[in-house]
């Protein structure tokens, strides 16, 4: 299979998350495993194509698919990866997507769809306020 490029996988998720039915979504569903598995692997790569699909969609169904699947994905990367890794660069994931967050209104958006299942308490605070969300 061919490598596919962030744009590629940017324009491919969002036709996935807005496909008119089952057929559709079946046809782009390559696009969101792409970035499942850049969440898994490549966790900056990973925020930087979600950043790119936010900047390419403002759909409400877009972003809530993204901040519900993928973005909830990221976020829970320490249970996916050996936990000394994660905690060696939980400072640097963290700092870009504050980075995202803050210049990104779509991206705070995706946030919002987030929820706070099995996050530490002083991260979840971390994402109510990049998100821009009290509670």
């Amino acid at each position: 299979m061919k490598k596919l490029s962030k744009n590629e996988i940017s324009a491919g998720f969002i036709k996935h998350a807005i496909a008119w039915d089952e057929a559709e979504s079946e046809a782009f569903f390559g696009f969101f495993a792409a970035l499942d598995n850049l969440v898994m692997r490549e966790p900056l790569k990973a925020l930087e194509v979600m950043d790119l699909i936010c900047r390419q969609s403002n759909n409400p169904k877009v972003l809530s698919n993204l901040g519900a699947g993928s973005i909830q994905d990221w976020l829970m990367l320490r249970a996916d990866v050996e936990l000394d890794y994660y905690n060696a660069h939980k400072g640097s994931y963290f700092a870009q997507l504050i980075k995202i967050a803050n210049r990104n209104k779509n991206f705070r958006m995706a946030l919002k769809e987030t929820w706070s299942v099995g996050l530490p308490e002083d991260e979840w605070a971390f994402i109510l306020k990049a998100s821009g969300r009290s509670k």
